[in-house]
């Protein structure tokens, strides 16, 4: 206990990670300090262990990670978790910015956050008014945000049988295995159905979420290839040329739920033009 008193609680969070889940239990036995840490970061150290083991076979049908690790599957023979125990502990005994901030960040509203407008240096630009030749002529080399370019798209029409929101493309490719990431040290990436997905994804809190970021969608999914249309000024597909064996990841469909990792633009690792298609439920990432 000596030295838990000189470690921070950042560094405590991440100690536990090189644990089992059986050493968690164990831990959070030691003193009512441990078991509100193990408590409190269930989220983080559940799902690690919850991914080491299970990889993406699970349904999220219980109220926490710690519960699913023993029982990933519901079953008619499950009991519902006991509630958990009250520990009497004075206001003033413990405290820990480190763990409010990720409780705040897990179950913070922010639906109704309007962030700053765009800096005006960054060029917007309507698609209804760009050539090819003008858009490699002055945008090159320069970050842009395009205008306009998805309007007509299926994906993004209200109404249409194709619209993309979570509940259609479950209607549409439930029972199909996503590539399914985050950001832990669980290897290999994960594969779950996608209506398994969309049911974690409803129910959530984590402070950084799973989602799915698959870049075979085209393959597993291929209906989903005609909800929408390559841009004009991305027309020119260099890596044609490679044979389809060593060619480079070239489109992903990623979705996740509030604060998932991957919902911005990123670089390209094979430096290539690369533009990214945000929408509401979804996005698309092409080469």
């Amino acid at each position: 206990m000596l030295l838990s008193t000189h470690l921070t609680d950042h560094l405590k969070a991440y100690l536990t990670l090189l644990l089992d889940a059986e050493d968690l239990l164990s831990l959070s036995l030691v003193s009512p300090s441990t078991y509100v840490h193990v408590l409190l970061i269930a989220w983080f150290l559940s799902l690690t262990q919850m991914l080491r083991k299970h990889h993406g076979n699970f349904t999220y049908h219980l109220p926490s990670w710690k519960h699913l690790y023993f029982c990933p599957r519901p079953s008619a023979a499950m009991a519902r978790p006991p509630a958990r125990p009250s520990i009497a502990l004075p206001t003033n005994a413990f405290t820990s910015d480190f763990l409010y901030r990720r409780y705040c960040r897990c179950h913070m509203d922010i639906s109704s956050f309007t962030p700053p407008s765009v800096d005006p240096r960054i060029p917007r630009v309507s698609m209804t008014t760009l050539t090819p030749t003008l858009f490699f002529g002055q945008y090159a080399r320069r970050p842009v945000i395009l205008t306009d370019a998805i309007s007509s798209w299926p994906s993004f029409t209200p109404g249409s049988p194709q619209q993309w929101t979570i509940e259609s493309l479950v209607a549409r490719f439930g029972d199909v295995v996503c590539r399914v990431t985050h950001n832990l040290d669980v290897q290999p990436p994960i594969r779950m159905p996608l209506a398994d997905f969309a049911a974690y994804a409803a129910a959530q809190h984590d402070e950084t979420p799973l989602y799915v970021f698959d870049q075979h969608f085209g393959t597993t999914m291929p209906p989903l290839l005609d909800d929408y249309a390559i841009p004009s000024v991305f027309n020119e597909d260099l890596l044609a040329v490679l044979p389809p064996e060593v060619r480079p990841d070239f489109r992903w469909l990623v979705v996740g739920p509030a604060r998932y990792e991957s919902c911005g633009a990123g670089n390209d690792r094979d430096e290539t033009e690369v533009y990214h298609v945000l929408g509401v439920m979804g996005l698309v990432s092409c080469q």
